[in-house]
C-alpha cells in the first residue's frame, strides 16, 4: 500500500456528505449525523475518516468498532520505527498524536505513521537545541508529556538546576554534614550586632521554587501474553494493508490462518461470512457432484439457486448440456432451476 501525499487525492470530504450524494442528499440528515457522531464522542474529523473507509456503511457505528484500533495501530507502528532504529529520538508515540495524525491524513495509517514519526523527531532536535541534555532523557521526557517539548525543557532543566538550588538554599551541606550548630550561629549574629552597620543594601534573595507536587501512581499495567501480542499485531497489519474492513474481520482472518489456511483463501471466506464458524464452513466444503474437496477460490454458485460445485465439475456438466443438448436446459444439476429457463428463451 502506498502512503504517499498524492493517495490523499482518492479522500473524500465533508462535502460529500451534503447534496448530490444519493444517501445523503439532505441537510437534515448531515445534522443528525453530526449529532450523532458528537453524542458518540466523536468530531467532525473522524466523520471525514469514517467516510473514507466506511462505504455504504453508517459512519458513527464504524467508527465505534474501528477508530480506537487504527489509533492503536499508528501508535505501535510509529513507535516501532523509534525502537528498531540504530538511536531512539522517536519514543513511544500518545494516542492523542496518533489520533490527531490519523485526522490530518484522512484515516491514512501509513502517511499517519510517518506524520508521527517525522513531527516526534522535529520536537526532539528542538528540544535538544534548547540545552545539553542526553538522548535517553530527551526522548523519556518527551514521551512522558505526549510530544510537548516546553513542559519536557522544563522537566530536563529542573534536573539540571536541582544540585544548585540545594547548595544555594544549604539544605547540601545540611544533608551532608548534619545541622549546623546553633551556639555558633547565635553568637556569630551577637558580634554582628555590635559592629555599626551601614544601610542594608537591599539584595533580591533567591525564592525557591515550590516543591512539584507528587505524580500520582502509575496504574498497574496488565500483562499481555505474547501470543496475544502477536495475534493483535497481525490483525493490525491487515488493517493497515486494508486487507479487511473491520477489526473483528480481521480478527477472523488470523484465526484462520492460525488454522493453516492461505491468507488469500482466509480473507475471500471472511468477506463472505458473518464470523469465524462461518468462514471455516466455506473453507471446507465438498463439491456435491464430485464430493471432492472445494477450494473457495474454485467454487462456482448456481445463479437461481443455493446449490454449488467445483470448477471442474461445472464446466463438465454444462459443455455436456450446450454441446448435446439445448442451452435451455444449462439449469441447476441439483434441482433444475430456473424451471422457466426455456420461456425466458
Amino acid at each position: 500500500m502506498s502512503g504517499s501525499i498524492s493517495d490523499f487525492a482518492r479522500f473524500r470530504s465533508m462535502e460529500d456528505l451534503g447534496p448530490g450524494k444519493e444517501k445523503q442528499n439532505s441537510s437534515l440528515h448531515l445534522v443528525k449525523l453530526l449529532r450523532d457522531a458528537e453524542q458518540s464522542g466523536f468530531t467532525s474529523e473522524d466523520i471525514q475518516v469514517a467516510v473514507n473507509h466506511c462505504g455504504d456503511g453508517n459512519p458513527v457505528e464504524w467508527l465505534q468498532e474501528n477508530w480506537e484500533n487504527m489509533i492503536e495501530t499508528v501508535m505501535t507502528l510509529a513507535s516501532n520505527v523509534g525502537h528498531e532504529a540504530e538511536e531512539n529520538t522517536v519514543g513511544t508515540i500518545s494516542k492523542n498524536e496518533a489520533r490527531d495524525a490519523l485526522r490530518e491524513h484522512k484515516g491514512n495509517i501509513w502517511v499517519a505513521v510517518t506524520e508521527c514519526v517525522q513531527t516526534r523527531q522535529k520536537k526532539y532536535e528542538e528540544l535538544m537545541g534548547k540545552g545539553n541534555f542526553a538522548r535517553e532523557d530527551a526522548v523519556t521526557m518527551l514521551t512522558a508529556h505526549q510530544g510537548n517539548v516546553e513542559a519536557a525543557f522544563q522537566e530536563l532543566n529542573k534536573a539540571q538546576l536541582k544540585p544548585f538550588l540545594l547548595r544555594l538554599w544549604g539544605q547540601a551541606d545540611g544533608q551532608a554534614d548534619g545541622q549546623t550548630d546553633t551556639t555558633e550561629e547565635v553568637e556569630a549574629f551577637e558580634d554582628a550586632a555590635s559592629i555599626p552597620q551601614s544601610p542594608p543594601e537591599e539584595v533580591e534573595v533567591a525564592q525557591p521554587e515550590p516543591e512539584p507536587e507528587p505524580e500520582p501512581e502509575p496504574e498497574p499495567v496488565e500483562v499481555i501474553p505474547p501470543e496475544q501480542l502477536k495475534f493483535e499485531r497481525q490483525v493490525r497489519r491487515l488493517l493497515a494493508e486494508r486487507k479487511v474492513k473491520s477489526y473483528p474481520q480481521g480478527e477472523v482472518v488470523v484465526r484462520l490462518i492460525e488454522a493453516g489456511y492461505p491468507e488469500d483463501e482466509a480473507t475471500m471466506a471472511s468477506e463472505q461470512a458473518e464470523d469465524f464458524d462461518g468462514s471455516l464452513a466455506l473453507l471446507q466444503q465438498d463439491c456435491e457432484l464430485c464430493a471432492t474437496h472445494m477450494n473457495i477460490k474454485e467454487i462456482v454458485h448456481m445463479v437461481a439457486c443455493d446449490h454449488s460445485c467445483c470448477k471442474t465439475c461445472a464446466n463438465n456438466f454444462f459443455s455436456v448440456v450446450i454441446k448435446d443438448q439445448n442451452i435451455s436446459q444449462a439449469v441447476c444439476p441439483f434441482c433444475q432451476e430456473p424451471g422457466n429457463l426455456m420461456e425466458d428463451d
